[in-house]
């Protein structure tokens, strides 16, 4: 997994890509506890490049939605991967986070034409 951090008028980005599991996951946490400190305006998490999200990646999620809302600060996720969407739907997790509406095709994956099946679909058309 790689951490990258940007930072806009309006928000603090995280941008997380790869694998987010039982060994690197806590070190998401402690980077937006590390923010929440410093009281930005807002939190982006941008997991639209990850390619594999576990349990331990669901529970660093609400770890760190706790902690924004704790300290204070919104958190949101942009329209996540598909493996990070479709977990978080099967989980029940997703209804959590606030997820603006993904309004077209994310041009990172455009070149993924497949359909999603399930909870996945409805999650893509704003459904879930």
């Amino acid at each position: 997994m790689s951490l990258s951090l940007s930072t806009t008028e309006s928000a603090r980005w995280i941008t997380v890509c790869g694998e987010v599991d039982m060994s690197n996951a806590h070190l998401l946490v402690e980077l937006v506890e590390h923010l929440v400190d410093l009281q930005p305006s807002r939190l982006v998490l941008d997991l639209s490049e990850v390619t594999f999200f576990g349990a331990h990646g669901v529970s660093a999620l609400l770890q760190a939605q706790s902690t924004a809302t704790r300290g204070g600060v919104p958190l949101t996720l942009t329209p996540p991967s598909p493996c990070v969407a479709y977990i978080l739907a099967v989980t029940d997790a997703l209804g959590e986070f606030e997820v603006p509406p993904n309004d077209g095709v994310d041009q990172r994956h455009a070149h993924d034409r497949r359909q999603p099946a399930g909870a996945l679909a409805r999650i893509r058309a704003g459904i879930a």
